[in-house]
């Protein structure tokens, strides 16, 4: 279809919070399971956290993993240990939800790298053609605050995005893309939240990555 631009959603920043600490330090290759090393296996891991508005990761789902049941458990453990945040907070200020998408990868020394497991975008746009630097397809972020009921309340592009004008444009397009994507906390409540979605523009013909 061709890009129109559509009215945002809402004015206002989507502000996405800091690291408490230093963010390498929170997963290592210290924590790959015994057993996984020991047998020369390398692993990864692609999992979503929840973080609440005092910014502790109160819930980890792992949604695509080459572990093992016990590990994952292990896993997650350690997410919920060492993930914080700072600053959890919505685009007026008042306390919410953070939820991020990681994904990790353990390698066992000498052995060969593998690939990182990763869903395809969140979004995916069709249109004629992209900027001229830019051929068949391309990946943006934006910044979503989302309601209780999973309804987006306000999209914008981060500050730092590598495409500002698609990111814009990606905003102006989820009127017609956004389905609702309720959230619930560790006690099954649903949530507020704000997080980063990945939308990746594609031009006709061009094959789904």
């Amino acid at each position: 279809m061709s890009i129109v631009i559509l009215l945002a959603i809402a004015s206002g920043t989507v502000p996405m919070p800091g690291d408490v600490g230093d963010r390498r330090s929170w997963l290592t290759s210290d924590d790959y399971p015994n057993d996984e090393f020991r047998a020369g296996r390398n692993g990864s891991i692609y999992f979503k956290t929840i973080a609440n508005p005092s910014g502790r990761a109160e819930v980890c789902i792992i949604e695509m993993s080459t572990l093992g049941g016990r590990d994952k458990a292990a896993f997650c453990a350690v997410v919920k240990s060492r993930f914080k945040y700072r600053n959890v907070t919505g685009p007026d200020g008042s306390p919410m939800y953070f939820i991020e998408e990681k994904s990790f990868f353990y390698q066992v020394p000498g052995s060969k790298i593998g690939t990182q497991m990763r869903p395809g975008p969140d979004f995916a746009v069709e249109v004629q053609a992209l900027p001229k630097t830019l051929k068949g397809r391309v990946e943006v972020l934006v910044n979503v605050a989302v309601d209780e009921a999973g309804q987006l309340k306000k999209c914008d592009a981060p500050a730092e995005a590598a495409h500002p004008t698609l990111a814009r444009l990606a905003c102006g397009q989820f009127p017609s893309l956004w389905a609702a994507m309720p959230e619930k906390n560790a006690t099954g409540e649903p949530i507020a939240y704000i997080r980063q979605m990945r939308v990746e523009f594609r031009e006709a013909g061009a094959p789904a990555s």
